[in-house]
C-alpha cells in the first residue's frame, strides 16, 4: 500500500527510500479538537509527496496522499471517542473530495442529523 499512502514501514529490510523531511500542515480542519491518535514507530515517507497532517514526537500519526480521483489516508490507530468518530467521518469525506460540502452535517460532535428530501424533513 506504500504507493497509495506515500508511506512505508521499515521492517528491517532497509527499504531504500531515504529519510524525507516534512512540515506538518493542517488539511482544512481534518482533525477535530480533542481527537487522539496513537502513533506507530518506523513509518517513513516514500518520496515526500504525502502531506503529514499530525505527528507525535517525530512519528507520523496522520498523513494524506493524492491517489487516483481520491486520496490515501494513513491512520496508525483508531480508538473510539466522539472526536475520533468525527475524525473518521472527516477522513472519509476528505478522501472523496467532499470535506467542504457541509450540507446535512452538524458542527456539533454529539449530534447526528438526517434529511429526507421526499418529505422535506430534517431530524436531529
Amino acid at each position: 500500500m506504500a504507493h497509495v499512502l506515500g508511506l512505508d514501514e521499515d521492517t528491517g529490510s532497509r527499504v531504500g527510500h531515504g529519510k524525507w523531511t516534512y512540515e506538518v500542515r493542517d488539511e482544512h480542519g481534518l482533525v477535530p479538537e480533542g481527537a487522539n491518535i496513537t502513533s506507530k514507530n518506523s513509518i517513513y515517507l516514500t518520496d515526500g509527496s504525502a502531506a503529514v497532517v499530525e505527528e507525535t514526537s517525530g512519528m507520523i500519526t496522520l498523513s494524506t496522499h493524492a491517489f487516483g480521483k481520491g486520496k490515501g489516508i494513513y491512520l496508525p490507530s483508531f480508538e473510539f471517542s466522539w472526536e475520533n468518530a468525527r475524525l473518521l467521518l472527516n477522513m472519509i469525506r476528505f478522501a472523496g473530495n467532499e470535506l467542504h460540502e457541509t450540507k446535512y452535517i452538524t458542527d456539533n460532535l454529539y449530534t447526528e442529523c438526517a434529511y429526507y428530501p421526499e418529505n422535506n424533513i430534517s431530524c436531529y
